[in-house]
């Protein structure tokens, strides 16, 4: 048989339990609005294009001939592998900035501007788990 102590702490342990995921989610979900925020601002005044391999520098650096809007340019490109020349690839560049432009494979996708309310929402239901957790139990009149 149980004792009486531990029947009564079941609702406790559960208000606990519900608690402590709450706040998870809460925390999940502002620490994915921060990412997502950081990343659109390592992102921000930068395009996508395609390129070609014309020359391997280094294990890191290629140069390659970046299709730009205004006409083909070579540009250096960090990659994150060997690649052959001739080898087309996706790359991340700054139009009017002279940085290497960087290979887009591994890159984190964002949807769009969306994935915050996606956030906000994880974020308000967290808070309102979390007060119906610890909200105190009024004591019933029977």
């Amino acid at each position: 048989m149980t004792s009486p102590e531990v029947t009564g702490d079941a609702p406790g342990l559960l208000r606990g339990a519900v608690a402590a995921v709450s706040l998870a989610v809460m925390l999940g979900s502002l620490l994915a609005a921060m990412i997502i925020g950081g990343t659109l601002k390592d992102r921000s005044g930068s395009l996508v294009a395609t390129a070609s391999v014309e020359r391997v520098v280094d294990r890191t650096t290629a140069v390659a001939r970046v299709d730009e809007p205004g006409g083909p340019r070579y540009r250096d490109v960090r990659v994150g592998r060997n690649y052959p020349r001739g080898a087309r690839l996706e790359v991340r560049y700054w139009p009017h900035d002279e940085e290497p432009a960087a290979e887009t494979r591994g890159e984190l996708r964002i949807p769009g501007l969306w994935i915050f309310g996606v956030c906000a929402v994880g974020f308000v239901a967290g808070n309102v788990g979390l007060r119906l957790a610890i909200r105190r139990s009024r004591p019933s009149s029977a």
